[in-house]
């Protein structure tokens, strides 16, 4: 059977997960599973659902199979499917016993001294009266009710799990869900109130409500919450935003190589950092992830999410404000990730300037936020208290391994500076830290690309798994639990420790060994 490769399944794309594709599909049609019906599911919806798919099949359970068949005709029946998924996974709800509280303000749903039930702010009666009957329709269990959803798919789904999901509310409102992470204590409460303070300072009072940029052809968006509720018992916090139909400017930078393109792109990404700056606002969250953009005939919408680490200041932000920012932890470092060094110095010119960083020896380190990864190979190096002129020539070596490049022999863009993203949410700081200084020892020896190729595909190894696991089980919340014995997370772990063990020598590795756990462990 040709194989058809959904949209859903693009962000996952490798030619091991075309594999795990290729064999559930082989297995829906030996269970008497219907071609055209995987084609449907591809083409129109997630590939992830061909897991329930099979699991019907097998089960012979006629009420998925039914909800299954008719899922794409509208978004009521996708909902209709979603309540199924819901009942399978967690069978044992079956009362409501939680009570439904809507509060006067969002610092209330953080606050509110209820033992039980779920807590709720919203400033719209009709998303009141949406929430209200998907909240009678799932008994209450608004977490159990969201976990039971896939994660909406995307570059950094698989790193970012269980965080990010759509749902389908009343009367075919699509929103998206987010979770607090539990790491991140008091962030969540954070975003809410700058939220509504970005809202404030721009005057977007309304929903629809837009800033022009200096290209005419451009606006400016905040992506603000529709609800934002406490399932109190399983101590987590959402919100609920409108669903926007656009890529990412993280998807877009991948995707796009027409560097005049991908240069009006960056130009408007500057014209929206000074109008942020002009207003005293530093977008600490600023990624190209955290920009949606939509397309439309005459012109282009940008609508920006995600400001947990933003500030708001009682000035227009300083010129020596702007340049720590945009050498901050986000910001130049994350669009990094998808653009040249030539890209980043013309967007950021001016804030963003290497020939400029001081190279005199015992000036203090000025930054407002220094990398923390940056501070720790300075130290293991022997600089106990690091000077400015330190971390700048450490930056610099670092810039080295971190942007893109065009690697000849396989015909493809590479992206490093994903390699110790994944490394940071999968492993651990610790680990992230080894990533960088072996990839600095290997650029030093000559061996970046071997090195560097390794470890990607190590990951890939991984990331495969957690695919798999979605496919094949629809009854831990979509999710496996991947921890310590993993093979193939322990096979990543072994690989760094190996590398590390002998970062003097990496141009004698041997390949082979390195792919070979039995070795690295001995």
């Amino acid at each position: 059977m040709e194989t058809l490769y959904s949209n859903s399944f693009s962000y996952y794309d490798n030619l091991n997960s075309r594999k795990i594709l290729d064999k559930i599909m082989e297995a829906i049609l030996e269970n008497n599973g219907e071609e055209s019906q995987i084609y449907e599911l591809l083409k129109n919806e997630d590939f992830r659902i061909l897991g329930p798919y099979l699991y019907a099949l097998k089960e012979k359970d006629i009420e998925l199979l039914e909800a299954i068949k008719d899922i794409c005709i509208s978004k009521e029946k996708r909902k209709y499917f979603n309540q199924i998924m819901f009942k399978k996974q967690f069978p044992q709800i079956n009362n409501l016993t939680k009570k439904l509280v809507f509060v006067d303000t969002i610092e209330e749903v953080f606050s509110n001294g209820l033992s039980k039930g779920v807590i709720t702010f919203t400033s719209s009666l009709t998303i009141r009266k949406q929430f209200e009957v998907l909240f009678n329709e799932v008994l209450g269990e608004m977490s159990s009710f969201i976990n039971s959803h896939y994660d909406l798919p995307g570059v950094n789904s698989l790193v970012r799990r269980g965080l990010v999901k759509s749902i389908i509310l009343d009367n075919d409102c699509t929103v998206v869900t987010k979770c607090n992470n539990p790491n991140k204590k008091g962030k969540f409460l954070k975003e809410q109130s700058n939220i509504l303070s970005l809202i404030k300072i721009l005057h977007l009072d309304e929903e629809d409500s837009y800033i022009q940029l200096s290209n005419k052809k451009s606006i400016m968006k905040v992506v603000r919450p529709l609800i934002v509720f406490a399932d109190v018992e399983s101590q987590k916090f959402y919100s609920m935003s409108r669903f926007i139909d656009g890529h990412t400017l993280e998807e877009i930078l991948l995707n796009i190589h027409d560097l005049s393109l991908r240069s009006s792109y960056l130009n408007d990404v500057r014209a929206i950092l000074d109008t942020l700056y002009s207003k005293g606002i530093l977008w600490g969250d600023l990624a190209p992830r955290n920009i949606i953009i939509r397309e439309n005939q005459d012109s282009r919408e940008y609508f920006l999410l995600d400001f947990e680490k933003t500030e708001i200041l009682d000035h227009v932000v300083t010129l020596s404000e702007r340049k720590n920012h945009c050498r901050g932890p986000m910001c130049v470092e994350e669009f990094g990730a998808v653009c040249s060094r030539e890209e980043i110095e013309e967007c950021f010119k001016g804030y963003f300037v290497p020939k400029e960083w001081c190279t005199e020896p015992g000036i203090q380190i000025t930054l407002h936020k220094p990398k923390p990864d940056f501070i720790a190979i300075l130290e293991i190096r022997g600089e106990k208290e690091p000077d400015m002129a330190q971390y700048n020539k450490l930056e610099l070596e670092i810039m080295e391994i971190r942007f893109p490049f065009f690697e000849d022999s396989s015909n493809k863009i590479k992206y490093p500076l994903y390699t110790g993203f994944k490394i940071d949410h999968y492993l651990g700081f610790e680990y992230d830290r080894k990533i960088t200084q072996i990839l600095l020892a290997a650029k030093e020896q000559q061996c970046f690309v071997q090195i560097l190729n390794i470890l990607e595909d190590a990951i890939q190894n991984y990331e495969n798994k957690l695919i798999e696991g979605e496919l094949y089980n629809i009854h831990i919340n979509n999710l496996v639990d991947f921890n310590d014995k993993c093979f193939e997370l322990n096979f990543i772990k072994c690989i760094i420790n190996h590398f590390y063990s002998c970062i003097s020598n990496l141009s004698r590795i041997d390949i082979k060994d390195s792919k070979n756990l039995e070795y690295l462990m001995t």
